[in-house]
């Protein structure tokens, strides 16, 4: 039977693995032009908020799964 936390877990750590690739990728200076940098400027903005809620939901999975394990 497939836990659904250890799920959730693991979904949201691949998530936030890709979310801070494109941070890095976008910040790392690869977007040339002033146009472009104001959309990887917004980019990176949602990046950040949605990891910020990936890593919440990661933290929320990881405490439900410590706690099955300890009863």
């Amino acid at each position: 039977m497939k836990n659904k936390y250890l799920t959730t877990a693991a979904d949201s750590k691949s998530n936030l693995n890709v979310f801070y690739a494109l941070i890095a990728i976008l910040e790392g200076g690869c977007i040339l032009g002033e146009s472009a940098n104001k959309a990887a400027a917004q980019i990176i903005k949602i990046c950040k908020a949605e990891a910020h809620r990936q890593l919440g939901v990661y933290d929320v999975a990881v405490a439900m799964l410590e706690s099955k394990i300890k009863d």
